[in-house]
C-alpha cells in the first residue's frame, strides 16, 4: 500500500497537532513566528486536555471534546491576554526586532524554512518505511498499536483505558495515552488500520511537530539572523539520534511526541527567565504556555517532563547568575544577599528533589535499570559525536555543534545553551557508561536508557550547529563584500544599492547550506537517519521480525471481519499473534509481549490447545468471545526465555476444535469451533 492514499490521514494528523495550538497561541497574544513555531506544542496541551474532560462528561473520545478544549483555552487565553494588557502591558508585547528588518519577510523565511523540513524528513520517513502498512518490528510497537485499536474500539483515551491494553486485572496504573489517543482519532475517523495509524503519526510528528518546534528554539536563540532558523533546522533534520532513532528503538512513539516539542518548551522557559537577547515572544504568553506544556508533556509521556526540567535548569543557572553579580556589584550588602539568595536556592532545589524523589510514581520508574553498555570515555565521545550504538556518528554536524559551542559561551544570551547541551551529555555518559548510584539517581527519569538520553541531544545540538553554520557564511561573505566594495570604488556608475548585496548575502548563504547538505553522510540519500530509521522497520534478521509481509497479508485477507461480526483472535504474541488483531480489524486477547492477565487469559495462556475437551477452557473462551486463532512456528527473539510465556496457543496443528483456515510458511490461522462447558 502506498502513502497516497493516506495523504487526507497525513494532512488529518498535520491539521491536528497545529490548528489547536494556532488558536490557543493567536489567543495568548503569539504572533508571526512564534505563533506557528508554539502551534504543535500547544496542540498537543490541547488534546492533552481534551481526554480528562471527556472522561469527567462522558463524552466519546473524538472531535467534540477537543473542540471544546479548544475552545476553553482560546477563551482563557484571551482573558490572560488581556489582563496582560491591562495590569502589566509590557509583558504583553514583543519586542522589537533588531536590528529592524521586514517582519513579514521573517515570517516568509521561517515559513519556507519549516516546510522545507518537514519536506525534508517527510520524504526520508516515507521512502526508509516503504509499504505504509509495514509493522514495527520491535517489542514496545505490538502494545502501541494495540493501544491505538483499543482506544478507537472503546472510544475512550484515558490512561486507565491505554493501561488496560496489557493490563486486564483491573488495576491499570496510568500510562500517557496521547499518542494513542491521536492514533485512535485517524482509525476511528479515517478508517485506518492501527499500524497504519501509528506510521502516519508518527511521521507527522516527525517532519511536522519537530521541524516547527526546533525552528522556533532557533528562531530564539538566533534572533538576530534571518539564515539562523534555515541553518538550525538544517542540522536538525541530519542528526539521526533525533527523531528517527525513537522511531526505530523500543519503539518510543510516545517518547518521540514529547520530545518533538521539548524545544518550544525550552524557548518559552529561555524567554521567561530573561536569557533571550532580543525576545520575539511576549514575556506573558511564554509563561502561560510553559505551565500548560505541562500537562501536555506528562500525558504525551512524563519522560519529557523531567527532560524539560534538565534542560531548564542551567537556564535557570544562567539567569541566576546573572541576577546575583548585579545584585553583588549595585545593591547595599549585595554580596550578604547574594550568597543568602545561593544558600536559598540550593536548599530549596534539595528540598525540591526529595519531594519528587518520594513520588510513587516516579520510584516504580527509577527501580528499572538499563546496564551500562561502554566506558564513561566511550560514552563521552558518542555524545560528542551525536551517535548511539545504534546510530552512526555525524562528524561533519558533531564539529558544527562543538564550534557552536565555543561561539556560544563568549555570548551573554547564549551560554545557557552550552551549560544545556552540557547537562545532557552528561546524563548520556553516565545511563550509557557508568552502573554507579550517581547514574540511578540521575538518569533513572528515563531508565537509565541511554537512547532517550540521547534523543535530547539535537534539541541544543542543532542550534548551536546553527550558529556555526552562520558564522561560517559570514566568515565567506566578507572577502566577498570587500571584493565587491572594491570593484565599486573603481565603477562609480555602479552604486551600491539593495538588491546587490541581498543577492550576495542569500547566495552565500545557499552555498553554505549546499555545502553541508553535500557534506551530510550519504549525500542527498541521508544514509544516517534513513539506516536508523530502516532497523526497526527491517531488522535484517528472522531472530528480530515480528511479524513478515506474507504473514501480515494472510492476517488481513483472513480476519477481516464481515458487519456485526466481533469475535476475538488468540495468538501467542511472541509469535507475531498480539499483531493479528491490529492488522485484520478484530480485537485481540493479548495486546502485549508480556501481559498483566485476569484468570481467563491466564487460563489460556497455558491450556489453550484444550478448548474442546477441557470444560474450564472452553468456559474461557466462550467468556472471552474468541473465534479465531493464529500460530506461527517462529519466535522473536527466540533465546529470551520469556518467549514460551504462552505455551498453550503453541502447537495447535491437528487440535480438535479448530478449523484451519488458511496457511503460509509456519504461519497458520484458525477458526474456532463451538465447544461444550
Amino acid at each position: 500500500m502506498t502513502w497516497v492514499p493516506v495523504l487526507p490521514a497525513l494532512l488529518v494528523a498535520a491539521l491536528l497537532l497545529t490548528v489547536p495550538g494556532l488558536l490557543v497561541g493567536l489567543a495568548l497574544g503569539l504572533r508571526n513566528e512564534p505563533s506557528l513555531g508554539a502551534a504543535p506544542l500547544l496542540s498537543v496541551v490541547t488534546v492533552a486536555l481534551a481526554i480528562p474532560l471527556s472522561s469527567v462528561l462522558g463524552l466519546e473520545w473524538g472531535l467534540l471534546p477537543i473542540a471544546a478544549t479548544t475552545a476553553v483555552l482560546v477563551l482563557g487565553g484571551l482573558l490572560c491576554w488581556w489582563l496582560a494588557r491591562r495590569f502589566l502591558p509590557a509583558t504583553a508585547v514583543a519586542a522589537r526586532r533588531d536590528p529592524p528588518r521586514s517582519a513579514r519577510l521573517d515570517l516568509l523565511t521561517f515559513s519556507i524554512t519549516a516546510v522545507a523540513g518537514a519536506a525534508w524528513v517527510g520524504a526520508v520517513c516515507i521512502h526508509t518505511i516503504g509499504d505504509v502498512a509495514t509493522v514495527q518490528q520491535t517489542f514496545d510497537g505490538v502494545f502501541h498499536v494495540n493501544a491505538i485499536a483499543r482506544v478507537a474500539e472503546t472510544g475512550s483515551a484515558s490512561p486507565g483505558t491505554v493501561s488496560a491494553t496489557s493490563n486486564t486485572t483491573g488495576a491499570a496504573p496510568f500510562y500517557p495515552p496521547l499518542f494513542h489517543a491521536l492514533g485512535g482519532l485517524l482509525v476511528a475517523w479515517l478508517g485506518l488500520t492501527p499500524v497504519v495509524a501509528a506510521n502516519v503519526l508518527a511521521v507527522v510528528v516527525a517532519a511536522v511537530v519537530w521541524v516547527l518546534s526546533i525552528a522556533l528554539l532557533g528562531h530564539v536563540v538566533l534572533v538576530r539572523r534571518r539564515l539562523g532558523v534555515a541553518a538550525c533546522v538544517l542540522a536538525a533534520c541530519g542528526m539521526p539520534v533525533f527523531p528517527y532513532l525513537l522511531m526505530s528503538f523500543g519503539v518510543l512513539w510516545p517518547n518521540l511526541l514529547s520530545v518533538a516539542v521539548l524545544p518550544t518548551v525550552l524557548a518559552f522557559v529561555v524567554v521567561v527567565l530573561g536569557e533571550s537577547e532580543a525576545p520575539t515572544i511576549p514575556w506573558a504568553p511564554s509563561l502561560v504556555g510553559g505551565v500548560l506544556s505541562l500537562a501536555g508533556l506528562y500525558y504525551a509521556h512524563p519522560g519529557g517532563v523531567f527532560a524539560a526540567v534538565a534542560l531548564a535548569l542551567p537556564v535557570l543557572a544562567s539567569s541566576l547568575v546573572s541576577v546575583g553579580a548585579t545584585v553583588w556589584r549595585r545593591r547595599p550588602l549585595g554580596p550578604f544577599w547574594a550568597v543568602l539568595g545561593a544558600v536559598l536556592v540550593v536548599v530549596g532545589f534539595r528540598v525540591a528533589w526529595n519531594v519528587v524523589l518520594s513520588v510513587p510514581q516516579v520510584q516504580n520508574t527509577m527501580k528499572f535499570d538499563w546496564r551500562a553498555t561502554m566506558t564513561e570515555a566511550q560514552a563521552f565521545g558518542n555524545a560528542l559525536a551525536l551517535a548511539t550504538p545504534l546510530s552512526p556518528a555525524s562528524w561533519l554536524l558533531a564539529w558544527l555543534v562543538v564550534g557552536g559551542a565555543a561561539l556560544a559561551i563568549r555570548h551573554r544570551h547564549q551560554r545557557w545553551l552550552v551549560l544545556a547541551h552540557a547537562v545532557v551529555v552528561y546524563l548520556y555518559m553516565l545511563a550509557a557508561g557508568s552502573d554507579e548510584q550517581t547514574s540511578q539517581e540521575l538518569t533513572g527519569f528515563w531508565y537509565n536508557d541511554q537512547y532517550r538520553l540521547a534523543a535530547l541531544l539535537p534539541i541544543t545540538g542543532a542550534p548551536l550547529a546553527g550558529l556555526a553554520l552562520v558564522r561560517c557564511r559570514d566568515l565567506l561573505l566578507q572577502p566577498l563584500a570587500r571584493w565587491r566594495h572594491e570593484q565599486s570604488l573603481h565603477q562609480e556608475s555602479s552604486a551600491p544599492g539593495r538588491r546587490g548585496p541581498d543577492i550576495l548575502r542569500w547566495g552565500t548563504a545557499g552555498v553554505v547550506l549546499a555545502v553541508v547538505v553535500l557534506l551530510l553522510p550519504g549525500q542527498w540519500r541521508l544514509v544516517g537517519p534513513a539506516y536508523v530509521l530502516r532497523g526497526g522497520y527491517y531488522p535484517g534478521s528472522d531472530a528480530l521480525e515480528m511479524i513478515d509481509e506474507p504473514e501480515r497479508q494472510l492476517y488481513a485477507r483472513l480476519l477481516a471481519p464481515a458487519p456485526g461480526d466481533e469475535a476475538r483472535v488468540i495468538g501467542d504474541p511472541w509469535t507475531g499473534g498480539a499483531l493479528a488483531g491490529p492488522i485484520s480489524g478484530r480485537e485481540g486477547v493479548y495486546g502485549h509481549m508480556i501481559n498483566r492477565m485476569d484468570p481467563d487469559r491466564e487460563l489460556l495462556s497455558t491450556r489453550f490447545g484444550e478448548l474442546a475437551t477441557d470444560r474450564a477452557v472452553c468456559a474461557a473462551v466462550r467468556r472471552l468471545g474468541i473465534g479465531y486463532a493464529v500460530e506461527d512456528t517462529r519466535h522473536f527473539r527466540p533465546d529470551d526465555p520469556r518467549t514460551r510465556t504462552y505455551p498453550g496457543i503453541d502447537g495447535l496443528a491437528g487440535r480438535p476444535g479448530l478449523e484451519l483456515l488458511g496457511r503460509d510458511g509456519t504461519v497458520s490461522v484458525y477458526r474456532v469451533l463451538p465447544c461444550q462447558t
